[in-house]
């Protein structure tokens, strides 16, 4: 998992420790847990001072501090979105064994999707990692058809789609929840900033959001309001508290989405939303949904008049899109339940 207090990788940990409470996880970060680990008591994390003295441990043992971890362990999971982006092919064999191959355990690879990857190399690789999973769900069409060849390989609707949203009061405000990302794109900020004085013309309050402190999107917010000024904006940033975050889109009309897990909580509470593609893995999941809204994919080409009465009234009906959701947990299901 990627575990630095980004809300749409906690809300995949938040899932998987709600459905199997009797089943013991171990996680390895350098951040601090403290509030998953005091919500959840089927959960223990390795964190920044475990590892350091893991590290200390390695040369004794020379065991690494995920081996240490890994051996307390029945099976793994890889539990994520884009786990599997090609950055930097060197030891890219070695790293493989020591995650996937060395001490041999059980695994299982759900909800992620597979890219962007530049090399057959990589590709290749990691067909080896899925061909010995107990089994590789993905979440769009576009990963499965890579390697649908393999009998292992499945395709279900995103993981966060399992969320439990019961316990919300959704209503609608006349409030817009839009989520940055510090993309290194101005026309990407000047449509942001486009679109904040579309909502205030129309007399919405803004919710900014951060959904990932360490990737900058505190930073693109800091930039926007330094631009626009603070005047109908509220400023929410996600650190540990998931549900203060899902509260405030559950009383928002629309959601203004950059984050790809805006867009999917968007759709999971019903709401207008407005994708904004800084990822094909976003547009491919709008393709398998079969989204009609409207959709900001070329910020050079993007005119806010665009955005008619009929864009702000369309709700896409994900019910029957969703009904295999669960299907990603079949697998586990299977020796955890």
């Amino acid at each position: 998992m990627y575990l630095k207090h980004n809300l749409g990788d906690d809300l995949f940990l938040k899932v998987i420790l709600e459905r199997y409470p009797n089943d013991m996880f171990y996680i390895q970060t350098n951040e601090n847990y403290k509030k998953i680990k005091k919500e959840y008591g089927n959960v223990k994390v390795y964190g920044k001072y475990k590892n350091m003295l893991l590290k200390f441990k390695y040369l004794l043992t020379h065991k690494r501090p995920f081996e240490h971890v890994k051996g307390k362990c029945d099976l793994m999971v890889t539990l994520g979105g884009s786990m599997f982006q090609e950055t930097n092919n060197t030891n890219l064999k070695e790293n493989i064994n020591n995650i996937y191959f060395k001490q041999y355990k059980p695994y299982y690879i759900i909800g992620s999707n597979f890219g962007p990857y530049k090399t057959d190399y990589y590709k290749k690789c990691f067909k080896e990692v899925f061909r010995k999973a107990k089994c590789v769900n993905f979440r769009e069409k576009y990963s499965y058809d890579l390697f649908k060849d393999l009998d292992n390989v499945n395709y279900y609707p995103d993981i966060i789609f399992n969320l439990n949203i019961n316990d919300f009061k959704i209503k609608e405000e006349k409030e817009v929840f839009m989520s940055l990302m510090n993309l290194d794109n101005d026309m990407y900020f000047t449509r942001i900033k486009e679109l904040i004085s579309f909502f205030r013309k129309k007399g919405y309050k803004i919710n900014l959001i951060s959904f990932c402190k360490a990737e900058g999107d505190e930073e693109a917010i800091d930039k926007i309001v330094k631009s626009v000024g603070k005047d109908r904006i509220d400023i929410y940033k996600y650190y540990d508290d998931i549900n203060s975050i899902l509260n405030v889109l559950a009383k928002s009309e629309v959601v203004v989405a950059t984050r790809f897990h805006a867009t999917i909580l968007g759709l999971l509470f019903n709401k207008t939303v407005i994708p904004i593609i800084y990822s094909q893995k976003t547009q491919n999941v709008l393709n398998d949904l079969g989204f009609k809204g409207t959709i900001i994919n070329d910020f050079d080409k993007f005119n806010i008049s665009e955005l008619t009465n009929d864009s702000l009234s369309y709700k896409l009906d994900i019910k029957d899109k969703t009904k295999n959701k669960s299907m990603h947990f079949k697998e586990l299901d299977e020796v955890l339940k």
